[in-house]
């Protein structure tokens, strides 16, 4: 087990600069943990390219199209029956909905 904490601390004292890490992951590379560990640790300055990266990243693997789930929305209906506070946010949506 020491090996894997040493290992992985040799691996953040060379850590790449987030744009190298961005580049490998648009490029379809495997991060290693250091370099999901500096994602999550990057700075403010590097939070907008980050982002952009995520959101790109996202859309090739899902595209930009929204879709929903009929079963979960019924789920929300039934709970609207119930006398709490984000049912009586479906019932008002549900209602709307329908058009009544």
């Amino acid at each position: 087990m020491a090996s894997i904490h040493s290992s992985l601390a040799s691996e953040l004292r060379e850590r790449a600069p987030i744009h190298e890490i961005l580049d490998r992951a648009l490029a379809g590379a495997r991060l290693s943990d250091a370099d999901a560990i500096a994602l999550i640790e990057c700075s403010d300055g590097d939070l907008d390219a980050m982002l952009s990266a995520a959101g790109e990243l996202r859309d090739r693997g899902k595209g930009r199209g929204v879709t929903y789930s009929r079963k979960v929305f019924c789920r929300l209906l039934i709970f609207a029956a119930i006398d709490v506070p984000i049912a009586r946010f479906a019932k008002i949506l549900a209602t709307r909905v329908r058009g009544r």
